[in-house]
């Protein structure tokens, strides 16, 4: 948050004709480690995730042969106890993936906010160094007249 507001001040600066673009430069460069540390930080392992979810997958497959192999009767305690245990794994495993989905979506329009900034950052620094160029060569111009 603080990096963001600091890369707003920044932005502000170059809109001014009399900004140094060099200044600007290694500031924005500055502002952009610091915010590429404190948010690309290691989140989930996608192979682990992945391996989990087949295994949760395969578990649940091997139950419902049990079931349908009529391996323990209706109403007997091992029944009972298969059908909880598939049923969290089945909860489990739903509960984790949409977590997991939803971290992705809230990152994704994260990082398309931070995209957008830099983009923004970008524009200005290109307007605030044409604007440099176009002083100098009016400077230029005049003294050679």
């Amino acid at each position: 948050a603080d990096t963001l507001k600091e890369l707003r001040e920044l932005n502000d600066t170059v809109k001014g004709e009399d900004a140094d673009t060099h200044q600007v430069r290694e500031e924005a460069a500055r502002l952009a480690k610091e915010a590429n540390i404190d948010t690309l930080k290691y989140s989930f392992n996608y192979n682990r995730l992945e391996a989990t979810l087949l295994s949760t997958s395969v578990v649940i497959l091997l139950s419902g042969m049990i079931f349908h192999s009529n391996a323990f009767p209706r109403g007997t305690w091992q029944y009972t106890v298969l059908t909880v245990c598939i049923g969290a794994f089945i909860v489990g495993g739903a509960f984790g993936f949409s977590v997991i989905l939803g971290y992705e979506v809230y990152r994704s329009i994260r990082f398309a906010g931070v995209v957008n900034q830099a983009r923004l950052c970008a524009e200005r620094l290109a307007a605030a160094k044409a604007v440099q160029t176009h002083t100098k060569t009016k400077k230029l111009t005049k003294g050679l007249s």
